[in-house]
């Protein structure tokens, strides 16, 4: 970090450099939950073709995940593209988002595993929670501390937060569903791109 007065500042490149390490792990690591048998021995292709389906459930995970992280992102470097400056809260606030998406490989093969018992299905969906809430916190950061390199309106600023929430309530509708029917708490993620596109058509987000 480098000191400005009473302010401290890190670049902007450094905390991108971290990020995209961090997400290229996470997401490459997120491909060893599939699970494969010892190989040796005689196999049929029924065999085969059985061992495939019974990855049926860690596949859909494992590919749900991949483009959750893919979309955020994508979603983090076009915010990055409009900072003039970091500050150290928002240092901080990266740090510990990016806490919760190197935790998505482990809740990834939790759910994976075990996507029809509440505590896996409860750990993935807070996971997903606390990664969406901290997004939104490192944006709300970045408007309310003017880090952005151009000033944004009361109604932008409101279509930005809309947008950047979605995301967090959906998973916490999967928080709620974990506890009911854990099977198909993860759906929500997948009800989230219909809601976004309802909403970018209702406030243009």
């Amino acid at each position: 970090m480098v000191e400005r007065g009473n302010d401290f500042y890190i670049s902007i490149k450094r905390i991108e450099t971290l990020v995209d390490g961090i997400f290229a792990i996470a997401l490459t690591l997120m491909v060893l939950n599939l699970h494969l048998p010892d190989p040796s021995g005689i196999w049929t292709n029924s065999m085969v073709w059985n061992v495939l389906w019974g990855q049926t459930n860690n596949f859909f995970v494992y590919a749900l995940t991949f483009f959750i992280l893919i979309s955020f992102w994508v979603s983090h470097h076009r915010g990055f593209d409009q900072l003039k400056r970091a500050d150290k809260g928002l240092f901080w606030l990266n740090a510990v988002w990016l806490f919760f998406v190197a935790l998505t490989p482990f809740s990834t093969s939790l759910a994976g595993d075990f996507s029809s018992n509440v505590p896996a299905a409860l750990f993935f969906n807070t996971n997903m929670f606390l990664l969406g809430m901290f997004s939104f916190l490192i944006r709300r950061h970045v408007i309310e501390h003017e880090l952005s390199d151009k000033p944004l309106g009361k109604d932008e600023i409101k279509k930005i937060y809309a947008n950047w929430l979605t995301f967090p309530v959906m998973a916490f509708l999967g928080i709620i569903l974990s506890l009911v029917i854990p099977d198909y708490s993860y759906i929500v993620y997948l009800l989230n791109v219909i809601v976004h596109r309802i909403l970018h058509k209702i406030i243009g987000t």
